[in-house]
């Protein structure tokens, strides 16, 4: 299931160096992008506590990119993990729409 969700995820884990990208992620600090990087990266290795709170994590920061694509890959996730049924994917599908 996990790895699922966002294409990004499995593009990563089809990474030739998944581990130095996540060198690279990790030097770079605090960003909303690379903390969906992040995300995206935990998200490919079956990590999904991780990476739901990687995604919610970017969904508070300023980008406005991030934040929707956060707000996506969550609902995606948590859909595919089962913590989510349609419905309630759906509408946080919808609020992200909004957001």
């Amino acid at each position: 299931m996990a790895g699922a969700s966002c294409g990004a995820g499995r593009h990563l884990r089809r990474a030739a160096e998944p581990r130095q990208a996540l060198c690279l992620i990790e030097a770079a600090g605090e960003d909303a992008a690379l903390t969906l990087a992040q995300a995206l990266l935990d998200e490919a290795e079956g990590q999904v506590e991780r990476a739901s709170g990687g995604f919610d994590a970017a969904a508070q920061g300023r980008d406005r990119r991030a934040l929707a694509r956060a707000l996506r890959c969550a609902a995606e996730l948590r859909l595919a993990a089962g913590r989510l049924d349609a419905v309630g994917a759906a509408q946080a599908l919808e609020a992200a729409l909004f957001t």
